[in-house]
């Protein structure tokens, strides 16, 4: 959930979330309030550093970036809809198809049928 919250957070609502530290440290909690006002100082200062770095960059080194974003949006996702253990085991399966697909793909050219076809 950190992930998703900080990727759809404007730049102007930092000024908020320091006032939120400050409130937090007031209350008593130290150790959230310093760990939230790190977080806005380190976002303040590196998002215009990543910004320049990433529009340096080529078209294609840009897409490779935004959709590893994308699924690591899809991913946060995931893990606040259905959990932390069941995320990783879908992500696995994931992982393990993957995998499998050139081999899949490859016995299906040689063989005219595939290595574990499912249901014929």
């Amino acid at each position: 959930m950190n992930l998703l919250f900080w990727t759809f957070f404007p730049d102007e609502g930092l000024v908020l979330l320091v006032a939120l530290a400050g409130l937090i440290l007031i209350l008593g909690f130290r150790e959230a309030a310093m760990g939230l006002l790190g977080t806005v100082v380190l976002f303040a200062l590196l998002g215009p550093v990543i910004e320049s770095l990433v529009a340096g960059l080529d078209p294609f080194w840009q897409f490779v970036i935004l959709a590893a974003l994308g699924l690591a949006i899809i991913h946060a996702l995931i893990l606040l809809i259905i959990g932390r253990d069941t995320a990783s085991h879908l992500a696995a399966l994931l992982l393990h198809d993957l995998i499998i697909l050139p081999f899949r793909l490859l016995s299906r050219l040689l063989f005219g049928g595939g290595v574990g076809r499912r249901g014929h």
